[in-house]
């Protein structure tokens, strides 16, 4: 598509639907009816669950059939795209087959999986396990050693909580709860004090729980787009950066990044360019997240240690402790 493109008078961005047949029955030779199901001809209609609903009006691949399938033929004629045909498999053999395939040509070590809860809890087993075995082969082969597979997931709503997601092969899940928090936590330190006593100790209680706290989102919103303050952005990544538990920094926090132009989806906003030319006010930021990014990195405890408050009248003050690792942080207000 030209990059100048745009709508006709009578048109909008989504005009292109117009030039779709979408009651083709040539629509069969896509992907099949034993693939997916959607709202097109000779296929099977989306359900109303979250396993068989039509995400976002993408089709859902039957990833709980127990039918042998065969890949489309537009797949298996692209020698580009690999695929062959296996005796036996099922849809979610080739999708895993087919997403472990990173792993086992390039050593990728990990994937954040985006909307978990549509896809079965023991395909999402599968996929670690064959993960998991699949990086073990790659180091063996280049002579490499490192941590085991790792998968964070997004469960759209998801809190700090140790759900049954966390049986099914995830090492840690996005907290949706940590952005609303940070408000007060960027207005005063000390209104963290509840969260970190609360996150630190259900960290403590279960060894496979880790929540993965962040300010900013694609899918949500811009914490600096909100406020346009730096001394509350810097505040705002002191409560982040010192939060138990793991964290993700969107790209941009470290800068104050503005929300960008949308269409008709707000969202995106959030994907704006990435700030390169820096302001002194941006450079000080930076600096900022720099400097409490490394005292995090440096010290482990502060992810993942015990979390004890020290009573002081004057301050708010905690320690945490993770072996032969202690920190003490102490906030004495502006």
């Amino acid at each position: 598509m030209f990059a100048k493109w745009q709508p006709k008078p009578s048109e909008n961005w989504h005009s292109y639907h117009s030039n779709i047949d979408y009651q083709s029955e040539e629509w069969s030779h896509w992907w099949g009816a034993d693939w997916v199901r959607t709202g097109l001809p000779g296929y099977d209609k989306p359900g109303s669950s979250d396993i068989t609903l039509s995400l976002a009006g993408l089709p859902d691949f039957k990833t709980e059939s127990t039918k042998a399938v065969t890949p489309p033929q537009w797949l298996l004629d692209n020698p580009g795209t690999r695929v062959s045909k296996r005796d036996n498999y099922t849809v979610a053999d080739y999708l895993i087959e087919w997403q472990t395939d990173w792993v086992k040509r390039f050593g990728v070590d990990g994937y954040r999986v985006d909307t978990v809860k549509h896809v079965e809890g023991e395909v999402w087993k599968k996929l670690k396990a064959e993960a998991t075995l699949s990086l073990e082969q790659w180091r063996k082969d280049n002579n490499q050693s490192g941590q085991p597979f790792w998968m964070m997931g997004e469960v759209w709503g998801h809190s700090a909580y140790r759900s049954p997601y966390f049986d099914d092969g995830f090492n840690a899940l996005i907290n949706f709860d940590m952005q609303k928090k940070l408000d007060k936590g960027a207005a005063c330190f000390s209104q963290m004090a509840d969260t970190y006593k609360s996150y630190a100790n259900s960290i403590q209680e279960s060894d496979d729980f880790n929540p993965v706290s962040y300010m900013s989102s694609h899918d949500t919103e811009l914490f600096f787009s909100r406020f346009k303050d730096y001394t509350m952005q810097k505040n705002a990544a002191n409560a982040l950066l010192l939060s138990p538990g793991a964290i993700q920094v969107y790209y941009g926090d470290e800068v104050g990044r503005n929300i960008g132009p949308y269409a008709d989806d707000f969202h995106q906003g959030t994907r704006s360019d990435m700030v390169w030319t820096l302001t002194d006010e941006k450079k000080a930021l930076l600096e900022h997240w720099r400097t409490v990014g490394q005292f995090r990195d440096r010290h482990p405890a502060i992810g993942a240690g015990k979390h004890t408050e020290i009573t002081n009248d004057n301050a708010y003050v905690f320690s945490r402790e993770l072996e032969g690792d202690k920190v003490i942080v102490a906030y004495f207000g502006k």
